[in-house]
């Protein structure tokens, strides 16, 4: 198998994931997450400050700055959008389906493995929501998978070499940049484990003491400059640092995110329903040298564990487990079962779920677009029934990653654009912009969306009380806010601006957004 049998997967699922980020879903979801990523990347543009980032006129150094970096070169090249944001995780999350599909070409696979495997990469829930955000997440996860990557290809090459292991530090290295010591969770016990393995079996180790010294002068040499610039020009650099680290893991006051030690149970659907095929590979089959399947199965199961530990939990936390798990699935072969074992029930599932997407897909489209809306739906659906008839769509596993893909996709093109302006009020914010001047004093009432400083190209200040408000504003000025929590506000107001946007799936749901002046009582 030759590096030209990539280049035609690498195109087409490029192109699927490109059209599914290119989506009129563009406006930022939460109050935090990507609009906090996009607007302190975009400060940074605008204040032409790079090292220290901001958020509102403050320092924001609960992170590395790689990610910031990233988005803001984006947005210097294409923008100030919300797409040029997302581009940084649409990159990485390709980068890492390049780095699967290179390790299945050095084990000769076929274009149909090829195929199947790509799709099982994008069609992860969880790398399929989160490589099209502006988050962190994505971006580590590539980091993971090219750690494992250079480690892998160590394993093949069977021998020590400076060249990749410097590779790994590398990837530690950005990995940290990126979202700070969580990075070594996900590569280092996997590497432990494969090392430990080796030395069982009596093979000498691919990293060695030199390897791990090299590992930490790469990964010292890239960290180190960027905190002790930052602890020279922020104070209370360290007190930060240490409630983004320390409190966050071991104190049980610490209540950002809090979950129960069982939450990342719950979260594992995310990685469905490929996961329920991991009982039917034979991974003792799999033909990697020793080691190997250890440390996958170390990076998929220890950062689960490890994680479960702290006190602040979210979700997509665990997307850097897809890389351990999408190797594990692809480069071991098929268990040999018989015709009666229930499990080959579970090759056919990703289909039957696929087709219970697929069905309720028109009225989706129906209730939110109507007629053309279904409309714009059967040319997708038409082609994709094609090729799943046509020889190119073979095999259970192909045919189920291609039909959960389709579903995903359609799901995707008719469902998002219909409840984006009631997730988030771009609209709203834009039509402010164009209705304030710039010098116009400007505040959030008990909303502490970071869209609307990213939308309006300026901080806008997030007032939690009256007493931040007189503080502010002491003559009076601009507020927003939904019409709900403006009922809580005493002083008279003058209504400047409405927008209403209706939950498209339920009717009488709608949020309401009020521009309003208030003047301080006399």
């Amino acid at each position: 198998m030759t590096r030209k049998a990539l280049i035609l997967p690498m195109i087409l699922l490029t192109a699927l994931l490109v059209w599914t980020a290119a989506l009129p879903m563009q406006g930022f979801w939460g109050a935090h997450g990507e609009s906090r990523r996009s607007e302190t990347a975009r400060q940074m543009i605008a204040d032409n400050e790079w090292l220290v980032p901001h958020l509102n006129g403050t320092p924001f150094i609960t992170k590395p700055p790689l990610a910031y970096w990233l988005i803001a070169g984006s947005m210097s090249l294409f923008g100030v959008s919300e797409f040029a944001a997302r581009i940084p995780s649409l990159l990485a999350c390709l980068l890492s389906l390049w780095m699967l599909l290179d390790l299945l070409q050095r084990r000769k696979a076929t274009q149909a493995v090829l195929w199947r495997s790509g799709f099982v990469w994008i069609t992860f829930p969880l790398v399929f929501g989160m490589g099209r955000m502006a988050e962190l997440e994505a971006l580590l996860m590539s980091c993971t998978m090219f750690g494992l990557w250079a480690w892998m290809r160590l394993v093949l090459h069977g021998a020590r070499h400076r060249g990749w292991q410097s590779l790994i530090a590398l990837a530690l290295a950005l990995g940290f940049m990126i979202k700070g010591p969580l990075i070594w969770i996900f590569l280092l016990p996997a590497l432990i484990v494969g090392e430990l393995v080796r030395v069982r079996n009596g093979q000498k180790t691919l990293l060695g003491a030199s390897g791990w010294l090299l590992l930490l002068a790469i990964q010292l040499l890239i960290i180190l400059p960027w905190f002790l610039a930052v602890l020279h020009r922020v104070p209370d650099a360290m007190d930060i640092w240490r409630r983004e680290t320390l409190d966050r893991v071991g104190k049980e006051e610490f209540n950002v995110h809090r979950e129960a030690w069982w939450y990342y149970l719950g979260a594992l659907p995310g990685f469905l329903p490929w996961l329920l095929l991991l009982p039917l590979r034979d991974t003792r089959r799999s033909g990697l040298p020793a080691g190997a399947i250890s440390a996958l199965w170390t990076g998929f199961v220890a950062p689960i564990l490890l994680l479960s530990m702290a006190t602040s939990k979210r979700a997509h936390y665990l997307l850097s487990i897809a890389p351990a798990l999408c190797l594990l699935l692809v480069l071991s072969p098929a268990r040999p079962l018989r015709n009666r074992n229930p499990l080959l029930l579970l090759y056919h599932l990703p289909q039957w779920i696929a087709l219970l997407v697929l069905l309720a897909l028109p009225w989706a489209a129906w209730k939110g677009w109507g007629l053309p809306g279904l409309l714009t739906a059967i040319p997708l659906w038409g082609s994709s029934w094609w090729l799943l008839r046509s020889q190119l769509v073979r095999g259970h596993w192909l045919r189920g990653s291609f039909l959960l893909a389709v579903a995903l996709f359609s799901a995707a093109w008719i469902l998002l654009p219909q409840i984006n302006d009631y997730r988030c009020p771009r609209p709203f914010y834009q039509a402010v912009r164009d209705t304030l001047a710039e010098e116009a004093l400007l505040a959030n009432w008990r909303n502490d969306r970071y869209s609307a400083s990213f939308y309006l190209h300026r901080p806008v200040l997030q007032i939690l009380n009256d007493e931040q408000l007189f503080q502010q504003q002491p003559r009076g000025g601009y507020l927003m806010a939904e019409e709900n929590e403006l009922r809580k506000f005493q002083l008279p107001t003058e209504e400047v601006l409405r927008r209403v946007f209706p939950d498209p799936f339920r009717p009488d749901h709608a949020h309401t957004w009020i521009l309003v002046y208030w003047r301080p009582q006399p």
